[in-house]
């Protein structure tokens, strides 16, 4: 079924640097005591989402996710001499929740990225990081392994095999790919469940804010097609659910501004639906971690052409292709042409996504994880061309 634009996008820039991301840091040696490192889950366990019950109070929803909520502590850790001598201190925190059983937590990348950096090397001195989850607000801690992460979507996958036996949250997409019918209402109640500040999780309620999906930036990114609302978010939340009155989590909290009052954003959470079977399913396949597909061109919009020094000068709607790299897979792509539709072979069938801009195409790309084959559609000079990925 072709999923068509439910949304108008792009109506607003925020043009101001957000002064904070919801992540906190402390800067002091922490003296938290560790909990067990135990070995992962081997076995598949199916996903056991929280139930909510009909006319369930905004209190009675808030403390479902409370349940299934963590701090996500990033910590910086010292070796000298081979790890003879091995020290450990809190570097930064934010938030996360379960999203499929069997310990899998959804949290933002910012709040993991640094995990991420290789190891730096000091003469007999390696500094490092590592992420860890609480549920008793960093007093007792658990390791967790990152298995997904995309710095576009601000999201990350990770797993803590202690608290495997929780049920997951209801995840929703209300602002993607969804109907009208089910898409956000203007002033929508909704909830947020976070670490605010070093306390372990709270909640907010507030409103929704705009239906027209937003862009922001911050100090390192740019992010679009955000949810605006205004349920107070603080240092802390990033990581954290934005939840509907049906109990459905419908976006992570991403960003907020010190400057100005209620001025909240999440990101929509329909990357992690598109990607959670398949990191799940790695996972317990091979313990592999999930990496994206790497198509091997780049492109731009016309929003974001607008504002490039090196305008193109691309009006209208899809993704222009800037550049094509020896390695592309999609066959006989061109720069100039514009990628209005991808069609993607699973073994469920086949399923269209709509490409009006950037995002748009980054989300089908998702989808590509499931893909036995796949077609794109492009405009080229005013004439439909469907090119086929290289297997």
């Amino acid at each position: 079924m072709k999923k068509g634009r439910v949304l108008s996008i792009f109506a607003l820039l925020i043009c101001c640097i957000f002064a904070f991301s919801g992540c906190g840091t402390l800067g002091s040696t922490s003296s938290i005591s560790t909990g067990g490192n135990s070995q992962y889950v081997s076995q598949y366990q199916e996903n056991q989402p929280i139930t909510v019950e009909e006319g369930s109070t905004a209190a009675e929803i808030a403390q479902k996710y409370i349940d299934i909520s963590f701090t996500v502590l990033i910590y910086q850790v010292t070796e000298v001499n081979g790890g003879s001598s091995k020290s450990m201190e809190l570097s930064s925190y934010g938030s996360g929740f379960v999203v499929h059983t069997g310990g899998f937590i959804l949290t933002n990348y910012h709040v993991i990225e640094n995990v991420l950096a290789d190891p730096v090397s000091y003469g007999a001195t390696k500094v490092y990081y590592e992420c860890y989850v609480s549920q008793d607000g960093g007093e007792t801690y658990y390791p967790a392994e990152i298995l997904w992460e995309n710095s576009v979507f601000d999201m990350a996958i990770i797993i803590c095999e202690e608290f495997a036996s929780l049920p997951a949250a209801k995840l929703k997409d209300r602002t993607i790919y969804c109907s009208d019918e089910e898409r956000i209402g203007l002033l929508e109640q909704v909830i947020t469940v976070g670490n605010q500040k070093s306390y372990h999780a709270s909640a907010t309620i507030g409103n929704i804010s705009s239906t027209i999906l937003r862009v922001a930036t911050s100090e390192t990114n740019v992010y679009e097609h955000l949810i605006q609302h205004n349920a107070s978010i603080n240092h802390g939340n990033s990581g954290g659910a934005l939840i509907d009155m049906d109990g459905n989590v419908i976006g992570l909290n991403t960003l907020g501004d010190d400057d100005a009052n209620s001025l909240f954003f999440a990101v929509s959470i329909y990357p992690a639906i598109a990607v959670l079977d398949k990191v799940v399913e790695n996972y317990y396949a091979t313990g592999s971690k999930t990496e994206e597909i790497v198509l091997g061109f780049t492109g731009t919009d016309s929003v974001l052409d607008s504002m490039s020094q090196t305008s193109v000068g691309f009006e209208g709607e899809g993704l222009y292709v800037t550049g094509v790299e020896s390695s592309c897979l999609i066959s006989g792509l061109q720069v100039g042409d514009v990628i209005v539709e991808v069609k993607i072979q699973t073994s469920d069938g086949t399923e269209s996504f709509e490409v009006w801009d950037n995002n748009s195409f980054r989300y089908s790309r998702l989808n590509l994880l499931y893909a036995q084959n796949a077609t794109f559609k492009v405009n080229r000079g005013g004439n439909i061309v469907e090119l086929a990925i290289i297997n």
